[in-house]
């Protein structure tokens, strides 16, 4: 039996046998983040506030905002499956149009749901829709209101309340609904998705690839009917360095506990990807007492830029470096008395190649193999190597 196969040695594109994970994120938040704001051109709202008169709003910019609660969702690993009832949503818009007709945000919280009970446009819905909900005024043509509830800025808002709701792990339903500068999203009563949480524990920024222009001052770590009352948090950058950084709130109960920290000089524009380790220790009621995780702060683009001579490679995900086309190889020539795997066979300087799904030169060269390719007892082995210049 005689086999022959022919390989063509050069610089090429890797064969990629799985994307990227960092393509993936940058991928992800670029569809189902950055391209999902909106402006008020583009919101359409036809109420009219000063008669209290409801009206409606472009339809899409409920998806628009879907989708950016569900990438945020499924960004920090819990479920990603949130939806918005109409029923809700149209108690929301009552809210809106009173909260806006009032010119000021409140929660209806105070007695015989004061202030609202007063207030013009008042109704029963409107009232429990403000108490039921994250609520935020703004310019819709400079700010988005699901990332003014993640950033979660303010000296009242140091537990962030807003953010801990949006990525409650047993959310399922929530409502919604704008006016030209009110956001109502209703968020109270969930219990639809039991233990979706993925992983053990909810942090913001998230664990692996985190898109830079959502990374806010204030972090947050979460675990479901833990207590927090005695943890600690410290940080790492990828030189080893600590991190300075200020426990702002430790939070317990409804709806899930957290602890909230801001550290400082964290860097968000550099074109390298950027590694920090956090710990957070301390912790009771729960699977572990200590967690370590670290968050990697790209840019939202892929490639990644690679600096000298470095060149991105998807296989590894990684920048790798590269050197021209090599002049030799090496055929080990020792009997196949028992049969080898044909990677065995090849060699490039003095190092071994994997015998993997693909096989890649450190020089940065190619040779792919089928998986599990064999050279069996008895055959005859023929390698012909055509070089490409350099």
């Amino acid at each position: 039996m005689n086999i022959q196969l022919t390989f063509l040695l050069c610089i090429c594109s890797l064969i990629t046998l799985a994307q990227c994970p960092r393509e993936i994120a940058v991928n992800d938040y670029l569809t189902n983040y950055e391209s999902n704001d909106f402006d008020l051109e583009e919101l359409a709202f036809t109420g009219d506030i000063n008669a209290c008169i409801t009206g409606s709003y472009a339809a899409d910019i409920d998806q628009k905002m879907l989708d950016r609660i569900n990438y945020l969702r499924r960004l920090v690993q819990v479920s990603d499956d949130v939806v918005f009832d109409p029923a809700l949503s149209e108690r929301c818009l009552t809210a809106a149009v009173m909260q806006e007709a009032n010119r000021i945000i409140n929660h209806c919280y105070g007695e015989n749901n004061a202030p609202c009970n007063t207030w013009q446009c008042t109704s029963a819905a409107a009232i429990e829709a403000s108490q039921g909900s994250l609520l935020a005024f703004a310019n819709w043509n400079y700010f988005d209101p699901v990332e003014m509830f993640v950033y979660d800025g303010g000296a009242v808002n140091t537990a962030v309340s807003h953010r801990r709701w949006l990525f409650y792990s047993k959310a399922k339903v929530f409502g919604n609904a704008l006016t030209e500068n009110r956001n109502v999203l209703y968020v109270l009563g969930n219990s639809g998705n039991p233990s979706t949480n993925q992983k053990d524990f909810i942090a913001y920024p998230t664990e692996g690839y985190m898109p830079a222009p959502i990374v806010f001052p204030r972090w947050s770590f979460t675990i479901p009917d833990a207590f927090f009352g005695n943890a600690d948090v410290q940080m790492m950058d990828e030189n080893g360095n600590t991190v300075p950084l200020v426990i702002v709130h430790k939070v317990g109960g409804y709806p899930e506990p957290t602890i909230v920290w801001e550290p400082e000089n964290i860097v968000l524009n550099n074109p390298k990807d950027v590694r920090y380790t956090v710990t957070v220790s301390g912790i009771e009621d729960a699977p572990q007492t200590s967690y370590t995780y670290t968050t990697i702060i790209i840019q939202p683009v892929h490639p990644l830029p690679c600096t000298g001579n470095l060149t991105w490679s998807d296989t590894a995900c990684a920048c790798v470096g590269i050197a021209a086309c090599i002049d030799t190889l090496t055929l080990n020539t020792s009997s196949l008395a028992n049969g080898l795997y044909a990677a065995n066979l090849v060699l490039t300087s003095d190092n071994m190649i994997d015998a993997d799904l693909t096989i890649e030169f450190n020089a940065g060269n190619e040779i792919a193999l089928l998986k599990n390719f064999e050279v069996q007892k008895g055959a005859d082995f023929l390698m012909n190597i055509e070089a490409c210049d350099d």
